[in-house]
């Protein structure tokens, strides 16, 4: 869930050694729920999500050659803006519970949020800030934007407190992915009530966990290796999963002079 590697930019990934390496990746992994089907990520689908992205994409690899992408959060002094959804404060001792509490919730939330066909991009993840001795503020943030053509556009209402930030439809996909997590802690893990739904920019969310990006209706995870003990994966399967594609990537920062490496 959380990467590891020590990455470094790498823009100009020929995109037919791309189409080699993710062409492997098809498989089917079981589950304790099941099994999820595992598909690769062309180059094409690549490229629509760095399109869609406010800030793009990068290609990145690792001193080993392993592949990866760095979804831009910040380029310069430019930073992405996000819905963060703020819980209240944990112990520091409580935090492996809480996180794995949290991708549960995140699991359900994806998996209710696929089945309604809204457009566009969202990235949930969770973040986690050190409030000193007042412990850690863990919950959730939400990226991406929606579709101007896309049914959370033309078939529902605009927010404009929200909305004006992010897009026509951006609450309104977000207000569904909470209600799957919402309607599922019933009967697992607790949710830990909203005390704050604020726009901020990434720098002030402290850590993040980003596992997955989903882009229409396709699933897209962000883990360097997937297989059948990945947590995120199997609390996906528990939800109903049972098809997703493979896009190793994680959450980072770029200078501005690799700006059009991005979002060409």
């Amino acid at each position: 869930m959380i990467f590891t590697q020590s990455y470094v930019l790498s823009p100009n990934i020929n995109p037919k050694t791309i189409s080699i390496i993710t062409m492997l990746s098809d498989r089917v992994i079981t589950t304790r729920k099941g099994n999820i089907s595992i598909k690769s990520t062309s180059p094409s689908r690549i490229s629509n999500i760095r399109k869609a992205l406010p800030l793009g994409l990068i290609g990145l690899h690792t001193k080993n050659g392993e592949q990866a992408h760095g979804v831009v959060i910040k380029c310069g002094n430019e930073e992405a803006r996000c819905l963060k959804q703020q819980t209240v404060e944990y112990k520091k001792s409580e935090q492996q519970t809480i996180m794995i509490g949290n991708m549960i919730h995140l699991a359900n939330g994806v998996a209710n949020y696929i089945k309604h066909g809204f457009g566009g991009i969202l990235i949930p993840l969770i973040y986690c800030k050190d409030k000193g001795e007042n412990g850690l503020e863990i919950g959730f943030a939400y990226f991406g934007a929606p579709s101007t053509s896309g049914m959370e556009a033309t078939e529902f209402p605009a927010y404009p407190s929200y909305d004006d930030t992010f897009g026509h439809g951006f609450l309104t996909r977000f207000k569904h992915f909470y209600d799957g997590m919402k309607n599922a802690s019933k009967t697992i893990f607790p949710l830990a009530p909203v005390i704050g739904l604020d726009i901020r920019q990434s720098s002030q969310l402290g850590n993040i966990v980003m596992p997955c990006i989903i882009h229409g209706t396709s699933l897209y995870l962000c883990s360097q290796k997937l297989d059948q003990y990945d947590y995120f994966l199997n609390f996906l399967s528990d939800a109903g999963i049972t098809e997703a594609f493979h896009l190793p990537a994680i959450a980072m920062p770029i200078e501005e002079h690799h700006r059009l490496h991005a979002k060409e």
